[in-house]
């Protein structure tokens, strides 16, 4: 599974989230942390890995649900 499809899932499963329990203050942020632990945050960004993961946490603040 490639990090895109890891995205993918994780919002779609924080979207179903959100609908049926509500939001809280620290929304997707332990997904956002499992994803940056699996992929290296840090790392050096060959594949573009850094950005998809800024882009995750960017979705994950402004989500109204």
């Amino acid at each position: 599974m490639t990090i895109y499809e890891d995205i993918q899932k994780t919002k779609n499963r924080l979207i179903k989230q959100a609908r049926s329990k509500g939001m809280c203050e620290n929304f997707g942020q332990k997904e956002a942390r499992k994803l940056q632990d699996k992929y290296g945050y840090d790392a050096i960004d060959n594949d573009g890995y850094r950005q998809a993961l800024y882009e995750f946490n960017m979705w994950i603040m402004e989500y109204v649900g």
